[in-house]
């Protein structure tokens, strides 16, 4: 009772009545801070308070450990005074004698049966007195006082202990509550911050929307107020414009010449002249009046050149039906280049071509000068078609035969005569002529496609087919003798005409026929579509039109526009 009564009392420690009392009062419902801020500072001040409460319990505990060891050393100094004491007031001899006489008496006591209870009795008095031997009341008391001082220091020290443990306890608890309080000061602190964060994001974005509208605002003030500068300024502008074209409007008539003074200003040479003139030609419309005067010019002006700026100016202007002033520009470097075998054939050329046959005499009496050892192709054939116009034509077959002999893998030296004997329906000497060619030249498309027009004037659409193929696939020539427009039209002709033969003499046509004319209608449409888009012969070009438009007159009479393919 008195060790109960002992340890309750203790457990009661103002301290830890103290330290309880604040747990309990934390443990109440506390109003909700106004801000993350304020219950920041609140919770700081309490960590505080609890590291400031820490620091004494802590060198209390440090005191209660001291006193605890010395009451631990206490008992052992006290055990060991009472086994001094019990060895000193009892005779060693004498404990061993009774310790003996015990053991007697215990083997006396065993042997003894049931039978015998005084000798029991004797036995039991006996072992008492062994007991009690060697032992007097002085003795007795010298012992229990030990004893009792013992127990009551167990006592005492086993109080210590507890109070020990409060302390412990307390320091515990006391850290714990400090762990919470910081766990809660951090997610204040973090909740702050985010709401923080929050905030300044949302006046960022309302400053950002704020500064657009105002510097929008300030931009359109801007703009209007620019804008109708400009206007007022455009208007003053296409006024005084208005009164320059007013005043200008009596020369208006000039306009035709507009643009020809800069460009008649400014060519120093044949061969700028050259490079205006193709430039002016390649535009849409072709600006063939312009070149006309910068080709006068050249004339004119006596400008000096290459020959091959003559011969190439003159080509240009030749293939834009301008004969006549491509003879006066070869003339003029023939003049200046007297000698030179392609300017002499080119003026016998556009002589002929511009019907200017004095003059195309006068070129070739020139030409003849010039040793046929150094002549070349041009002089060839445009000297040969000169004899063929004026009708020479034994002439022109005896320069044939020369020009074989210099040339003889040259196509030009088979097609040229064969093109004149085809004009003459003299089908033999055209067929000769083109298989001779084809034999003797590596490449002759010229050749083939004359046995092309042959046969297919001959009804031979196959063999006209075939041989328009092959001119078609030798076109891969520095200067073909054969356009590739020609071998398109001469293919869609020869499609046209295996339609006409296919239908000739039918009222119906039959799945056969459909099977057989599908493919031929849709290459023929394709083939003159090509005609038109390549095309720089106008019949060629009228030839193909009026073919289509016949063609779907015919097919849709038999039921056939379905074959019609559509063109782009």
């Amino acid at each position: 009772m008195e060790e109960q009564s002992t340890t309750k009392g203790l457990e009661k420690d103002p301290v830890e009545l103290d330290l309880e009392t604040q747990e309990r009062s934390r443990e109440l419902p506390v109003e909700k801070p106004q801000s993350p801020s304020q219950s920041i500072i609140q919770l700081q001040s309490e960590v505080k308070d609890l590291a400031g409460r820490i620091k004494p319990i802590e060198g209390k505990s440090r005191g209660w450990t001291f006193e605890t060891v010395l009451l631990f050393l206490v008992p052992c100094l006290l055990v060991g005074q009472f086994v001094y004491f019990l060895f000193l007031f009892i005779p060693v001899e004498q404990l061993g004698q009774s310790i003996q006489e015990i053991k007697q008496e215990q083997q006396k006591l065993a042997e003894c049966d049931q039978d015998c209870p005084a000798n029991q009795k004797d036995i039991l008095d006996s072992f008492s007195q062994a007991l009690g031997h060697g032992f007097s009341g002085d003795d007795l008391i010298k012992i229990f006082v030990p004893v009792m001082i013992l127990v009551f220091t167990i006592m005492f020290s086993a109080s210590g202990l507890k109070r020990l443990e409060g302390f412990d306890q307390s320091i515990e608890s006391l850290r714990e509550s400090l762990q919470k309080l910081l766990l809660e000061e951090r997610k204040l602190a973090a909740q702050e911050r985010e709401e923080h964060k929050t905030d300044v994001d949302q006046k960022f974005k309302s400053f950002e929307t704020n500064v657009s509208q105002m510097a929008l605002k300030a931009l359109n003030g801007k703009v209007v107020e620019k804008s109708n500068e400009y206007l007022q300024r455009f208007e003053e502008v296409k006024k005084e414009a208005e009164d320059y074209l007013g005043k200008l409007k009596p020369f208006e008539w000039l306009r035709r010449f507009e643009g020809e003074v800069d460009l008649l200003l400014d060519i120093p040479s044949v061969g700028v002249a050259n490079d205006l003139i193709e430039k002016l030609l390649s535009e849409k419309p072709k600006k063939i009046d312009a070149a006309v005067k910068i080709a006068q010019k050249v004339i004119d002006a006596n400008l000096q050149g290459t020959p091959n700026d003559f011969h190439n100016l003159a080509s240009k202007l030749g293939r834009n039906d301008l004969e006549s002033l491509a003879y006066t520009v070869v003339n003029r470097g023939a003049q200046v280049f007297p000698y030179n075998v392609d300017l002499r054939a080119d003026a016998v050329q556009y002589a002929s071509l511009s019907g200017q046959l004095g003059e195309a005499g006068k070129q070739f009496e020139a030409l003849s000068a010039i040793k046929k050892e150094h002549w070349n192709w041009r002089a060839f054939v445009f000297f040969q078609d000169y004899l063929l116009q004026s009708r020479q034509v034994k002439e022109a077959i005896q320069l044939n035969d020369e020009y074989q002999q210099a040339f003889p893998t040259d196509e030009r030296a088979y097609s040229n005569l064969a093109t004149y004997y085809q004009g003459q329906g003299q089908w033999d000497k055209v067929i000769t002529l083109a298989e001779q060619g084809i034999k003797n030249c590596a490449r002759a498309p010229q050749c083939y496609g004359d046995l092309a027009q042959v046969y297919y004037k001959q009804g031979r659409l196959d063999e006209a087919l075939q041989a328009v193929e092959i001119a078609g696939q030798q076109l891969a020539m520095e200067q073909p003798s054969l356009s590739r427009n020609f071998v398109i039209w001469q293919k869609a002709a020869i499609f046209d005409e295996k339609i006409n033969q296919r239908l000739q003499g039918k009222l119906e046509v039959t799945a056969e026929d459909v099977q057989y004319l599908a493919p031929l209608v849709n290459q023929t449409f394709r083939f003159y579509s090509l005609t038109l888009a390549t095309g720089v012969v106008q019949d060629r070009i009228n030839s193909a039109r009026e073919r289509m438009q016949y063609l779907e007159v015919l097919l849709q009479s038999y039921g056939l526009g379905n074959l019609i393919p559509k063109l782009d």
